[in-house]
Formats: structure tokens, sequence, C-alpha cells
């Protein structure tokens, strides 16, 4: 199939995007899934496509076949599984390279009992958290 038509890209979303609803690395058994799925989609496309070019009408046999591929469509995704798999926690090297949250910065403010000229350029700031009351 030449993956620049309608179809195959519809199809290459769909397994993308059960990929993803499954966490980004599916077993053999949901690759097997997610294929169906997303060939089955492609029938159901086709034939609503081909009922809206016939105003909506659809033969007995296309009534038949949607109802069939719906149906198998509908439990090829439970088996897949209705609920998205959970995200993975972060690791620890995207947690320490993460910035602080605004909430846990350290600001400096001024104090006011330091000579602004003896120590260097920080000379009289100290952190929030060292102020007394």
């Amino acid at each position: 199939m030449d993956r620049r038509t309608k179809p195959a890209r519809l199809l290459k979303q769909m397994e993308a995007d059960l990929t993803r609803h499954v966490g980004g690395t599916p077993s053999a058994t949901q690759r097997a899934l997610i294929a169906r799925c997303a060939m089955l989609t492609l029938h159901v496309a086709m034939l609503d496509a081909r009922a809206l070019e016939n105003g909506g009408a659809m033969s007995g046999h296309d009534q038949r076949a949607y109802l069939a591929f719906s149906n198998s469509l509908t439990r090829a995704l439970r088996d897949l599984g209705l609920d998205a798999a959970a995200a993975a926690p972060p690791s620890l090297a995207s947690i320490l390279a993460a910035p602080a949250p605004a909430s846990r910065r350290v600001q400096a403010t001024p104090r006011p009992d330091a000579p602004a000229d003896t120590a260097g350029p920080l000379a009289g700031f100290h952190d929030d958290e060292d102020q007394v009351a």
C-alpha cells in the first residue's frame, strides 16, 4: 500500500495512537490487536465514505459488513483495554534535570543591618529562610 494515500495514513495514525494508548511498548499480542484495530477502523471509515457519497444510503451487504466491522472493532478495542496505560514514572535523571518549582526557590533579600561594601558583591544578602522576625 502506498504510504502517501489517505488509507495508509489512517492505518499509520491509528497504529501510533493505539501504541501510545498501551504505553508505547506493546507486547506481541497487543501489536496484533493494534494492527487488527487499525485495519477494522479503515474498513469502517471506507464504508462511511461510501455511504456519504451515496447520500447516506448503504446496500444490505454494506450494512451487514459495517455492523460486523464495527462490532469486531469494539471487541478488539475492549480486548486491547479501554483505559490508557499509566504514564511511566519519571527517571531520577529527569527529576534532577528539571528546574525547581517556584515555591521551592530561594529568594535573596538584602539584610538591613549589614554594611553594603564590606564583603564583596553579595554582602548584605541572605536567604529568606534565615530571616528572624
